[in-house]
């Protein structure tokens, strides 16, 4: 194919969940000019998704912060403990820790600004997933591990970094459940030890 005057080579792209297809010029991955003013990123890996085959990478070993990437691991465990016995969908979680609610009035780091004491597990898994919520993703983390207080989020957050070595993630690390930056988080009462941010390598997002 042609890039303007040029020959160019042009990778076959297809969306996984709508079916759309196209064509993305192979330069746009590593040299060409960023559409709308986009910045490159420092990090990047395309595969194909039936044969696992790396077509292009960039720094993809390298652990960078992946911020609400984060609660899809989150979100996994969920899924993990509704599957088992004694819980479900329906099951309530509780959200009257001060630091939640504090979180979801937040103007930055906001989400689910919780006005009761429990929710159930369904709408914290929508507001986490769809909205991002953060408050929302630490109390279905908490619940997982089997409480509703900061030592219960430390509790989950190792959960997250066993999960991690289950899948031979070799270069992740997570310190918290939602993907925020502790030293945004410690305002609110939560802290853990390790590094300031999730950190996960672009071949283990991948």
């Amino acid at each position: 194919m042609k890039h303007g005057s040029q020959k160019a080579v042009y990778y076959k792209v297809k969306s996984g969940s709508t079916g759309a297809k196209g064509y993305v010029w192979h330069r746009y991955l590593k040299k060409g000019k960023a559409p709308f003013g986009l910045k490159y990123a420092k990090a990047a890996v395309a595969m194909d998704e039936k044969t696992g085959k790396i077509l292009w990478h960039k720094n993809m070993n390298t652990p960078r912060a992946i911020a609400s990437i984060s609660k899809l691991m989150t979100l996994y465990l969920v899924d993990q403990k509704v599957a088992g016995k004694g819980t479900g969908w329906n099951s309530k979680v509780r959200t009257s820790y001060t630091g939640l609610k504090s979180l979801g009035n937040s103007s930055v780091y906001g989400g689910f600004r919780f006005t009761k004491n429990s929710y159930t597990v369904k709408q914290l898994y929508e507001a986490a997933l769809i909205e991002s919520s953060n408050n929302a993703a630490i109390a279905l983390g908490q619940w997982v591990a089997g409480g509703a207080t900061p030592a219960y989020n430390r509790r989950f957050v190792k959960m997250m970094n066993q999960q991690a070595k289950k899948w031979h993630l070799g270069k992740a690390s997570f310190v918290t459940a939602n993907g925020m930056e502790q030293n945004a988080l410690k305002y609110y009462g939560y802290t853990t030890s390790g590094g300031n941010a999730n950190r996960v390598s672009a071949k283990d997002v991948a």
